[in-house]
């Protein structure tokens, strides 16, 4: 019995895998400036509530007006954007190591600061495990993530120039995942 389950269980889920995507209208702005409206494969969860962004860094699947294939990669397009349950995302083109360049999730962009996101998943024993990086940018300068350790020594060292939120870090107010409200503080209290 349990191992009819089991195949069932299979069954089904291999047959759904098409359907974990859902085609959503957007744009993607090339290197050379030229936008162009495609319908982007956006990979989701399986019950459609959240967009599966690791899945998203080196390629993204599109379809031209004509129903064209076309693979988006980080060389030929510096944004894509779409909107996902009422909600607009922006993914831009950003390099995070010399060389390497993928698509990452903007989660706040001022001309002082920007924040960005990248993700990424690890099947283990409790199933599939996403974690999130935040990279934060000063202006146009490289981009820098601070890992948990050390996290309020590193960000006191970044935001030197900007002794309030240096003093909340210190004291708490802000930890690692409160990125956006960092930038947006830095942006808007610091000079």
């Amino acid at each position: 019995m349990k191992v009819k389950k089991l195949v069932l269980f299979s069954i089904c889920f291999v047959l759904s895998i098409p359907f974990m995507a859902k085609d959503l209208k957007g744009k993607v702005i090339y290197q050379d400036g030229k936008e162009e409206a495609l319908t982007i494969d956006v990979p989701t969860d399986v019950i459609r509530t959240s967009v599966q962004f690791f899945k998203m860094h080196k390629k993204i699947d599109t379809k031209n007006a004509a129903g064209e294939k076309i693979k988006i990669t980080p060389e030929i397009a510096k944004e894509i954007e779409f909107e996902f349950n009422e909600e607009s995302y922006r993914l831009v083109v950003k390099e995070i190591k010399k060389g390497k360049k993928i698509f990452m999730l903007v989660l706040f962009e001022s001309e002082k600061i920007s924040v960005y996101q990248k993700s990424e998943a690890q099947n283990n024993q409790y199933g599939l495990t996403i974690t999130t990086y935040d990279y934060y940018q000063k202006g146009d300068s490289e981009l820098f993530y601070f890992p948990k350790i050390g996290f309020k020594k590193n960000m006191s060292n970044f935001f030197n120039d900007c002794t309030k939120l240096v003093a909340k870090i210190n004291a708490g107010d802000y930890k690692q995942e409160d990125s956006k409200e960092i930038a947006k503080f830095y942006a808007e209290q610091c000079k």
